[in-house]
């Protein structure tokens, strides 16, 4: 989570938060990033209540689920306190999804992941247009920010080792788009 004077980032997991906290930290010089304070990259439900002018961001289902599972597996992170960790844990992406859609299908999955958050925010930007969509949040709320330090921040946090074997099997692709049917339609993907 990052305070501004004039709104709050909340870090959805695997949405480009690491690079909006950068961002919002180069770019405003008032910004206070709760996330390195408090040792957590990811907004608690606990601490979203009463924030002014909450936003945060979202990602297309089937790249959320390619660099989640790439993140996992890369680092070998995963968390059976987490049950999607739990439940669909596999070396294998395929099998991944499957079990993801062996648990999820009928019922989605990314949009009540993200609902925690969307819940207490104000504004969404999507994660596949970062720079443009944090500038017109913080054009916005009229939040003072330096342009020039948003749009010359590379990508951070890029996992690359297991990206190449983050691939849909047959099928699949069309069963994700239907079972997160509702996040589509709720961010026009």
């Amino acid at each position: 989570m990052v305070l501004l004077p004039n709104a709050t980032f909340l870090h959805i997991p695997k949405t480009g938060g690491q690079w909006v906290r950068k961002a919002l930290v180069r770019a405003c010089p008032e910004a206070q990033d709760l996330e390195r304070d408090k040792g957590s990259r990811h907004a608690i439900t606990a601490d979203i209540k009463n924030l002014e002018n909450p936003f945060c961001f979202v990602r297309h289902p089937l790249t959320w689920y390619q660099s989640y599972w790439s993140m996992r597996s890369e680092n070998n992170s995963w968390d059976i306190g987490v049950p999607i960790d739990s439940i669909c844990r596999s070396d294998n992406f395929e099998h991944f999804i499957e079990r993801v859609l062996e648990r999820y299908e009928g019922v989605g999955n990314i949009y009540p992941l993200f609902q925690n958050w969307l819940n207490h925010c104000n504004m969404v930007g999507k994660m596949e247009d970062l720079p443009y969509s944090l500038i017109l949040i913080l054009d916005i709320v009229e939040q003072e920010y330096d342009f020039g330090a948003i749009m010359a921040l590379q990508r951070v946090n890029v996992g690359t080792t297991h990206k190449d074997k983050a691939i849909y099997g047959p099928g699949q692709v069309d069963r994700v788009l239907q079972m997160d049917r509702a996040a589509i339609e709720a961010f026009e993907y």
